[in-house]
């Protein structure tokens, strides 16, 4: 159940924003359909440290798809000088997934 699921990854953003820099979340946690498959997308920015004195901000788009007992995570990533949000939307849009048996 999607519901169940979406309840299973909440806290999972508490532990990223405990473990990621000015980690904050810019689209919150919501059921899409990814293929016919029910999902959870979410997107966040954080802070990457590179180097001594150096930090990126990334935004990640992250999918999180049901398959039964197990989940697919999909992630897309872009600095903040960057803006690929719509080739991401069109990418998740091309997925195909194969049903089990």
């Amino acid at each position: 159940n999607i519901n169940s699921f979406k309840k299973i990854m909440e806290p999972s953003l508490k532990q990223m924003a405990d473990a990621l820099s000015k980690f904050k979340i810019l689209s919150p946690l919501e059921i899409i359909e990814i293929d016919g498959f029910k999902a959870l997308k979410f997107v966040s920015q954080f802070d990457m440290p590179f180097g001594e004195d150096e930090s990126y901000t990334i935004r990640s788009w992250t999918y999180a798809i049901q398959a039964g007992k197990h989940f697919y995570q999909i992630n897309f990533s872009d600095m903040e000088n960057e803006d690929n949000e719509k080739i991401y939307a069109q990418l998740i849009t091309q997925i195909k997934l194969k049903k089990q048996l």
